[in-house]
């Protein structure tokens, strides 16, 4: 399989953002354990495309971008951007990082990041226990 391994931070934010209960999750988690990198974009973001190895036969029915995506703090406290986990036929298929301002943002630190959840179809905030 092509790509390298994540690093532990990207791995960490991967993690996090996996560990809130959403639908089509636990087949995302299942991915997760062997997904490789590669650079994402050419802009000097974070962003990482994911590769998931083609005999992977667990797919996700989760919708894309999926329904947790991350707020990046800043060094001053003040929201830099965020992150969002994006699939590609039911497989992970980029973690993305992005930038409120002009600058790209790199890859940030978990302790960096609040995770935002968005609201069911009923309306109710989903929790990091579903």
């Amino acid at each position: 399989m092509v790509g390298r391994e994540l690093s532990g931070v990207e791995r960490r934010l991967l993690s996090e953002l996996l560990a809130h209960d959403f639908s089509g999750v636990v087949a995302l988690r299942e991915q997760a354990v062997a997904v490789r990198a590669r650079a994402g974009c050419t802009c000097g973001c974070g962003t990482i495309d994911l590769i998931v190895d083609e005999r992977v036969t667990v797919l996700s029915e989760a919708e894309s971008p999926v329904p947790v995506s991350g707020e990046v703090s800043g060094i001053d406290g003040t929201a830099g951007g965020g992150l969002i986990l994006l699939l590609e036929d039911g497989r992970l298929g980029a973690l993305e990082i992005y930038s409120y301002e002009d600058e790209p943002l790199p890859m940030p630190e978990p302790a960096q990041v609040t995770w935002v959840l968005a609201a069911d179809a009923d309306g109710a905030e989903l929790t990091a226990d579903g």
